[in-house]
C-alpha cells in the first residue's frame, strides 16, 4: 500500500506542476491559449490509455511520436545510403583505376620478355 501512496502522491505533483506551467504559458503573449480546466478533466480520467495531452488536443491532425521517429529512422537510412554509395563509388573508381596501371606494366613487362626472348638477351626479373 506505501507504494500506491507514493506513486499517487508523484502523480499529484507532476499533475500540480503541470498545471503551474500550463499557467505560466497562458501567460506568455501571443500563444494559443490551453484551457485548464479541459486537461484537468482529461487528467482525472480514469482511462490512461486514452488520456490526450494538452498538444495532441489542440491541433487534432497531429502525428504521434512513434510515427514520426519512424519516418525519421528511413529519412536517416536513405541518407547514409546515399553516403555510402557515394563513398563506394569512389574506391572502385580508384581501384579500377589502379587495375589499369598494373594492366599498363603487366603489358610493358610482357613486351620486354618476348623482345628478350626473342633477341635471345636473358632477363633479369628482379630489375622490374
Amino acid at each position: 500500500m506505501t507504494d500506491r501512496n507514493k506513486r499517487r502522491q508523484k502523480i499529484t505533483q507532476e499533475k500540480k506542476r503541470l498545471l503551474e506551467e500550463i499557467v505560466r504559458y497562458n501567460q506568455k503573449p501571443d500563444v494559443d491559449l490551453v484551457d485548464t480546466s479541459s486537461v484537468v478533466q482529461n487528467l482525472s480520467s480514469k482511462a490512461d490509455e486514452c488520456m490526450i495531452w494538452t498538444w495532441q488536443e489542440q491541433n487534432k491532425g497531429s502525428v504521434d511520436i512513434l510515427t514520426k521517429k519512424k519516418l525519421f529512422d528511413q529519412n536517416m537510412v536513405a541518407s547514409r545510403l546515399a553516403e555510402e554509395k557515394e563513398i563506394l563509388v569512389k574506391e572502385m573508381m580508384q581501384h579500377c583505376q589502379y587495375l589499369k596501371e598494373s594492366c599498363t606494366k603487366i603489358q610493358s613487362l610482357m613486351a620486354t620478355i618476348s623482345v628478350s626472348i626473342q633477341t635471345g638477351r636473358g632477363w633479369d626479373l628482379e630489375q622490374y
